[in-house]
């Protein structure tokens, strides 16, 4: 079983890790915290990385193009 929380770390009480205890019981349990923006941040990347790998969502330029689209964010 898996299971993901998101809440801020204010929230994080006994009741928090009774609930823990009674959802895996009797289990070893693995737990790993990271900020959400971290995770989002993270995902979104392994995302790019492998729509790179499947040539999906690919976005090209001619160098003149790339030149003149550079410029006009440059401008902005």
């Amino acid at each position: 079983m898996e299971a993901t929380y998101r809440l801020k770390s204010s929230e994080l009480n006994q009741d928090f890790i009774k609930l823990i205890r009674k959802l895996f019981k009797n289990k070893e349990v693995e737990i790993t915290i990271s900020s959400a923006s971290d995770a989002k941040g993270k995902e979104a990347f392994m995302q790019a990385v492998e729509d790179a790998r499947l040539r999906k969502n690919i976005v090209s330029f001619s160098p003149d193009d790339f030149k003149k689209f550079a410029s006009s964010l440059a401008a902005k």
